[in-house]
């Protein structure tokens, strides 16, 4: 048979474990190698929960609430603040970012139930916005997310005229995406677009002596060097690449399709 029937059969698809792409030799494989298999087999006898799923249920069990049964909220605008509250409150990682457009759901007492915060890191497109934060309650409806974030996005472009969408999720924190997944984003692979023997490179982190984790950006620009990981003040940790999805939110339907022509789309990682 030749590779390119081969193919044709068996598709490439990911690593149910590591996610990179590889080429079954059987219709049914999940995993490349008996390693991503074994690995597969130990972490669903001990899953590894999401961060995000983890802080809110440490807030589930400081103030225990019975969860919404019905989507009954509004999405608005809200303030820098009352945002920045929320997100350190529910979000793993307890920033806010360079935060631009800033939306809430409330229920009908005004309780927010879930924040997204939009903003425009550096080595981007000017035409490129990114859902850099986003968080739901403890108490908020089980799908809020799916049902919020649309609507989010949706507001935002009518509110400034974006329309594409960037939204990243991090292995490192257990997290492949599945609610950008649920939303129908594009699935456009690891970043960043620098591979080492064909594979995403790993993002460089330092670990401080308090055991703060952050980024090689932060770390140059408060000053420190590798003199400092040398003498073991500081320690040098990699990351896997974070997950990339698109949406192209647009007015005509010719435009969507324009836009996304600039992102390969690819199968969805899984579990």
């Amino acid at each position: 048979m030749k590779l390119a029937e081969y193919k044709e059969f068996f598709p490439a698809r990911h690593c149910a474990h590591c996610q990179e792409f590889f080429v079954a030799a059987r219709s049914d494989a999940k995993t490349c190698s008996n390693k991503c298999r074994m690995a597969l087999s130990r972490r669903k006898r001990n899953p590894t929960r999401c961060h995000q799923k983890i802080k809110r249920d440490e807030e589930a069990r400081a103030s225990p609430r019975p969860q919404d049964t019905v989507i009954d909220y509004r999405i608005e605008a809200i303030g820098a603040r009352e945002a920045a509250d929320f997100i350190k409150r529910y979000e793993f990682l307890g920033t806010v970012g360079r935060s631009l457009a800033r939306y809430g759901a409330r229920n009908a007492k005004g309780e927010l139930a879930a924040v997204a915060v939009f903003g425009t890191p550096s080595k981007l497109a000017d035409d490129i916005i990114v859902l850099e934060r986003g968080a739901c309650a403890h108490w908020a409806h089980p799908h809020a997310a799916s049902w919020f974030i649309p609507r989010a996005v949706k507001l935002a472009a009518a509110d400034h005229g974006w329309k594409i969408f960037f939204a990243y999720a991090d292995p490192s924190a257990g997290e492949i995406g599945i609610v950008y997944q649920a939303c129908n984003w594009i699935y456009t692979g690891r970043t960043p677009s620098r591979t080492v023997n064909g594979a995403p490179r790993a993002r460089d982190y330092f670990r401080g002596p308090d055991g703060r984790v952050i980024s090689d950006k932060a770390f140059y620009k408060r000053g420190h060097s590798m003199a400092d990981v040398k003498s073991g003040a500081w320690r040098r940790v990699a990351k896997p690449a974070k997950h990339r999805y698109v949406w192209i939110e647009a007015l005509t339907r010719q435009e969507p399709r324009m836009l996304a022509a600039r992102f390969a789309a690819l199968p969805y990682p899984k579990r």
